[in-house]
């Protein structure tokens, strides 16, 4: 019996799945397939030179960065506290957030004192029934920042009627006594012309107070 020869049918080659697109950059992507669906055999023919690979369109991936600080925070127990936002620029098309730490930040400081009123003082002079008192914003005083004391509803001074210190004055004088054995004689005035009164000073002693003295002959 005569044996033939039997050769394997030529296979020609035909592309398989598409990989996963690249990285995106400046605006464009690539993806490849391999050349196994089937791979060429027996002879057969391979893929044609072109369409291994596949460009496309895409947003760059744009990694996030920080901004600007923002102002400090208010000073609590000697630290305050700003923060930045992720968004110089912000991230997009699946690029990176800023890091996990960054985003904001401790300083030491001077905690603001409020200022208080202190003690109030003496009682001014009465004049046209009023007086008036005053006090200082020092216990404390404001520090770092602080507000003032208060003004309402009473600030730094403060007013209330009062009775007008009155002076005593000397009345008129008495007619005079009878001439003692000493050669004497007296004569007297009150004050009261008008009586010292609020707390108004009494009557000028000197040079002649209450009483007047003179010589006389018996």
């Amino acid at each position: 019996m005569k044996m033939h020869n039997i050769s394997a049918s030529p296979v020609n080659g035909g592309w398989g799945a598409w990989e996963a697109w690249g990285t995106c950059t400046s605006g464009q992507q690539t993806r490849s397939r391999p050349c196994n669906n089937p791979a060429p055999a027996n002879g057969g023919q391979n893929c044609p030179t072109t369409g291994a690979t596949e460009n496309g369109a895409c947003n760059t991936p744009v990694n996030g960065n920080w901004g600007s600080w923002a102002a400090w925070g208010t000073c609590t127990s000697g630290q305050q506290t700003r923060s930045r936002p992720c968004n110089n620029p912000a991230p997009a098309n699946g690029g990176q957030n800023c890091p996990t730490t960054g985003a904001t930040e401790n300083r030491a400081c001077n905690t603001p004192v409020n200022g208080n009123w202190g003690s109030w003082g003496t009682w001014g002079t009465c004049t046209s029934g009023q007086q008036t008192r005053s006090r200082q914003c020092n216990s404390p005083a404001p520090a770092n920042g602080g507000q003032t004391c208060a003004t309402t509803p009473v600030g730094a001074t403060q007013t209330q009627q009062c009775s007008t210190p009155v002076n005593g004055n000397w009345g008129s004088w008495g007619s005079w006594g009878t001439c003692n054995s000493a050669g004497h004689q007296l004569r007297t005035r009150q004050c009261n012309n008008p009586e010292p009164s609020n707390g108004g000073q009494y009557c000028i002693m000197a040079p002649t107070g209450p009483i007047e003295l003179k010589g006389c002959s018996g």
